[in-house]
């Protein structure tokens, strides 16, 4: 299927009613009919329809193929083949009305430049998939090239590869079907075996075609052509070599290019056993490719020389680096070292407050305790001085200051008078020194060690109890009323 030159190759003209069509423009012309854009008079949608040639309509050959055509195409559903409708017939013509794709073919496409690799690699993808469906329905396509692959463009903009014209297509379970005078196929792009002439073909002649289209979509160049040396079908039954892809273009990786040398195999038994099968190994030569840069150098043509005559440069891959990265290894280092210096910035603080909270002990606060025994009242006269162990004992001194809630104090009893002759009182100075020589000595021993201080708690003063006064008969017949902390009255 050519595209759209000399209109008068066409047979209707624009603007032209067809059965209950209008047509709109030429598309393209191929061997068996001609297809154009047609308006729908009724519900108004634009479809393709292909119509038969009316010079062919004679041929019953010609009119069985396309009949054919028409019925494989309307079996087949999948989204990278041109989806077909039912047939019409028109003016004694079959005619087949398909959906109007925008965009261009594949020859096309290469006719303007180069593809890349990857995006190579997914138009043979999606032309995989769209064959394995038609070897799921028992069909072989026979003829697939980049004229009958359409490059449509999607709702969103992207590249939707199709495959058309199924001319040539057949089912696995029929008979042979040719044109007198033309071969079914390309010559460069058919299996060896069908070039021959063979008829006992099956899906590894597709896989043959799907290896040419990805050769030629990798290459721009043919796997193999007609030259001085000979033809093309001529080459291929005397089963000449192909040339490697990576001659072409070095940065083809290798599992790439043994996946298309392997579906170009000459002897289908050594080819890939289904289009499924080619499709895996595309895939997993593209995952190769992404995880693994190409190892092939490219190399730089001197000027006046064949792109075949140079060397391809094999770059060995770099050896894995194993182990942890220098970069976590300082990581690591600045870490430790920054939680060292906190835990010692800490501690330290630590010290500092412990010491500071505490304090040394004092005196200052504690209440003055006299030691000299209080001097005695003498009773009156004609009273007996009360027993000594008739006395109350005397309570020690509170070291700790007393509080407004506390009850005070009472008052000690006064000690009788002692007479000259009598003990003189100890020392105050000397007695206080002696008090103070275990609170120093405590202090001396925080102040030299603040860790090992044990914090000072005053004793805690007993609440005292008020004894009952005693009645005592004194000597003259009088009595004394004993209470301790106040003088004995006489009544």
């Amino acid at each position: 299927m050519t595209s759209p030159g000399d209109r008068s190759a066409y047979e209707l003209r624009e603007g032209e009613s067809f059965g209950g069509w209008t047509i709109v423009r030429p598309l393209a012309s191929g061997g068996m009919g001609s297809v154009y854009a047609a308006r729908n008079q009724v519900t108004g949608a634009l479809r393709a329809l292909k119509v038969i040639k009316r010079d062919l309509l004679s041929s019953d050959d010609i009119r069985t193929r396309f009949v054919r055509e028409v019925s494989l195409a309307s079996r087949v559903r999948h989204p990278h083949v041109v989806e077909a409708y039912d047939p019409l017939v028109i003016e004694g013509r079959v005619v087949l009305p398909m959906e109007l794709l925008e965009g261009e073919t594949l020859a096309e496409r290469l006719g303007r430049g180069p593809l890349q690799i990857g995006e190579a690699v997914q138009i043979a993808l999606a032309l995989a998939r769209a064959v394995t469906a038609f070897h799921a329905l028992g069909i072989i396509h026979r003829d697939l090239k980049p004229a009958n692959v359409f490059l449509a463009r999607g709702p969103s903009g992207e590249t939707v590869p199709k495959v058309l014209d199924l001319g040539a297509a057949r089912e696995l379970s029929g008979a042979k079907h040719t044109q007198t005078g033309h071969t079914i196929g390309s010559p460069s792009y058919m299996a060896p075996e069908q070039a021959r002439g063979e008829t006992n073909l099956d899906v590894r002649v597709d896989v043959y075609g799907l290896g040419a289209l990805t050769y030629v979509m990798l290459t721009r160049k043919r796997p193999v052509e007609s030259d001085a040396e000979g033809s093309a079908i001529a080459k291929l039954v005397s089963g000449a070599p192909i040339v490697p892809p990576s001659r072409h273009r070095p940065e083809i990786s290798a599992p790439l290019e043994h996946a298309v040398l392997t579906a170009l195999a000459r002897e289908r038994s050594a080819r890939f056993a289904s289009a499924d099968a080619f499709a895996t190994a595309l895939t997993s030569a593209e995952a190769s490719a992404r995880a693994i840069p190409s190892t092939r150098a490219m190399a730089v043509r001197p000027a006046g020389t064949m792109l075949e005559e140079l060397p391809t440069t094999v770059v060995p891959p770099r050896p894995e680096r194993r182990g942890v990265p220098l970069t976590l290894l300082w990581i690591g280092a600045a870490t430790i070292t920054v939680s060292i210096l906190a835990i010692s910035v800490a501690g330290l603080i630590y010290r500092s407050s412990r010491a500071s909270d505490v304090a040394p002990t004092t005196r200052a606060h504690e209440p003055t305790v006299a030691t000299t025994p209080p001097a005695l009242t003498a009773p009156p006269s004609g009273a007996t001085a009360p027993l000594a162990s008739d006395t109350a004992p005397a309570l020690a001194p509170s070291t700790r200051r007393p509080s407004s809630q506390e009850p005070s104090a009472q008052a000690p009893p006064p000690a009788p008078e002692q007479h000259a002759s009598e003990q003189p009182a100890p020392d105050e100075h000397a007695q206080d020194a002696h008090d103070d020589a275990p609170a120093r000595e405590r202090i001396s021993r925080d102040l030299a060690d603040p860790w090992s201080a044990e914090p000072t708690t005053a004793p805690r003063e007993e609440p005292r109890t008020r004894r009952p006064p005693r009645r005592r008969e004194g000597s003259g017949g009088g009595l004394w009323l004993e209470d301790e902390g106040a003088e004995g009255t006489e009544p």
